[in-house]
């Protein structure tokens, strides 16, 4: 599956000071998820990837946003 794959990407580029490169990688994520899967997919173990990701670039709440969408 896709979505844990990019999840852990966006969180070790921004635990490596690659904060764009993170964020954007998150971006693709939210946008797979909630656009292409309508958020169907249970979003269980790669959440706290993501959540780490955006909460590192000040982005935490794109995600809540994104969450209250499903």
């Amino acid at each position: 599956m896709l979505f844990p794959r990019l999840a852990f990407h966006a969180h070790a580029l921004v635990a490596a000071g690659r904060g764009d490169e993170g964020g954007a990688c998150a971006d693709e994520l939210l946008a797979l998820w909630l656009e292409e899967g309508g958020g169907t997919s249970l979003a269980s173990f790669w959440l706290p990837d993501v959540t780490f990701a955006l909460t590192g670039v000040d982005r935490g709440v794109e995600l809540v946003d994104a969450l209250s969408r499903v």
